[in-house]
């Protein structure tokens, strides 16, 4: 390391007296390979330039994620002399990142169906609870509209009044009727969840969706019973 600004100062915590004169990889705790390092100096020997992530240590020992960006610095004859690094400190999006993915694994891999819709009612995302439920796979839905697969009919005073919860409270619940793939149709419940951007603007709706055929076939046989009881 022949230097060492303010910005690799706040991002490492290591002042320019402790590393100058010192291998980078070794001062910060870079987890790489010697093959890995060798291919790394043999692109930058080929193109001029290396592009991208790695994992080291702060001077605290805190683990970090690093966008890096080597530039080869060559003499007037060509040969590289040095090098130019600059680093950028990506762990907060790294993090990010995995707990999407987290998240994302879960809505996926859920029991219960989970869909996500635009504000024109086209759907955007559509789990394995989804496509157990309906029978239609995610590629036979994405795009296509809920009432343009038939999966829920609701009358125009419906649309209307879950519209008007939406906007106002953020969500709406109610028991419908769904359909599936292959006619058939049964009792659900649905909760719909408006998502919103910075501004406070819904930009799309998260529907989540239960069979309670099972409860409502109990309920009835309760009532039959009872009705049974009172004769």
């Amino acid at each position: 390391i022949k230097r060492w600004n303010l910005g690799a100062e706040k991002m490492y915590g290591f002042t320019e007296a402790e590393v100058l004169d010192k291998d980078p990889n070794d001062v910060l705790g870079t987890r790489i390979t010697e093959d890995g390092i060798e291919k790394i100096t043999n692109t930058i020997a080929e193109t001029g330039y290396w592009n991208g992530e790695c994992h080291r240590k702060t001077k605290a020992g805190e683990d970090i994620f690093v966008a890096a960006s080597i530039t080869a610095i060559r003499d007037n004859a060509g040969r590289i002399t040095g090098y130019l690094g600059v680093n950028l400190n990506t762990t907060a999006q790294k993090r990010l990142s995995e707990k999407v993915d987290h998240l994302a694994a879960i809505v996926a891999q859920a029991s219960e169906a989970i869909i996500s819709v635009d504000l024109d009612d086209c759907i955007l995302s559509w789990n394995h609870g989804a496509e157990n439920l309906h029978g239609y796979t995610k590629e036979e839905v994405l795009g296509h509209s809920a009432v343009e697969l038939g999966l829920l009919k609701l009358t125009e005073a419906e649309k209307s009044a879950d519209l008007c919860e939406m906007f106002e409270h953020g969500k709406s619940a109610r028991e419908v009727l769904l359909n599936r793939k292959n006619g058939s149709s049964f009792p659900a419940t649905i909760s719909v969840t408006a998502i919103k951007n910075d501004l406070g603007e819904i930009r799309s709706f998260v529907i989540f969706a239960k069979d309670i055929s099972i409860f409502k076939q109990a309920e009835e046989q309760s009532k039959n019973y009872n009705a049974e009881l009172e004769k």
